[in-house]
């Protein structure tokens, strides 16, 4: 099962948006990981195909000449508007978020940060996806049950913008299947978990 992605902030060495592909070949039972940056002015390139490693740097017409090729102009336009939200510097928010923070749940704060960081490896390395069998559906309710912990337990960036990045088309495929897979098992996110939808009318007025 192959893998691919475009990682907004994946070069190692300039920090840009990266290319990320994963596969494992079945005939030669190698490893084959291609993490390709996207910037004209980088070009850095890390190949991995079984024992071997090599490393070297694309030309700006080279980079260009690759995204045309897998067609990946739009994506890589998505992507670079839907960069990570700006750390805030605004005194009321940091003194409000440092106040959720100490009154928040342990357990509920615990297990936002722990989703959080397997969120983080599954994205800066796909090939987890593929080793630990990660479904496209639950990393979508990973994604939805940690952007629900986000804002329940803080307030909300004066930006405006959650954690989740929408813009992502690969976040748009895993939140996708994973709404529709809890539409049709009746299920729902409690606490950033997956549980059984409960009853309409359960604990409410007749």
């Amino acid at each position: 099962m192959s893998f691919q992605q475009i990682n907004p902030t994946g070069c190692k060495k300039c920090g840009g948006r990266r290319w990320e592909y994963t596969d494992y070949c079945r005939t030669e039972h190698e490893e084959i990981v291609e993490h390709r940056c996207l910037e004209v002015d980088c070009g850095y390139q890390e190949l991995t195909y079984g024992d071997e490693f090599h490393t070297y740097s694309k030309t700006p017409e080279e980079v260009r000449k690759f995204i045309k090729e897998y067609e990946l102009e739009e994506e890589l336009e998505q992507v670079k508007e839907g960069r990570q939200m700006a750390v805030s510097t605004d005194p009321a928010y940091l003194k409000a978020l440092n106040e959720a923070v100490q009154s928040a749940d342990p357990k509920l704060l615990e297990r936002f940060f722990f989703m959080e960081k397997t969120i983080n490896e599954i994205f800066r390395n796909p090939f987890k996806r593929i080793s630990e069998g990660w479904s496209d559906v639950r990393i979508g309710c990973y994604l939805l049950g940690n952007e629900q912990l986000d804002n329940q337990l803080f307030p909300k960036h004066p930006s405006g913008k959650t954690k989740l990045d929408r813009t992502n088309p690969n976040v748009v495929r895993f939140i996708d299947k994973a709404e529709k897979w809890l539409e049709e098992t009746g299920k729902c996110l409690i606490d950033g978990q997956v549980k059984a939808a409960q009853p309409k009318g359960f604990g409410g007025a007749n």
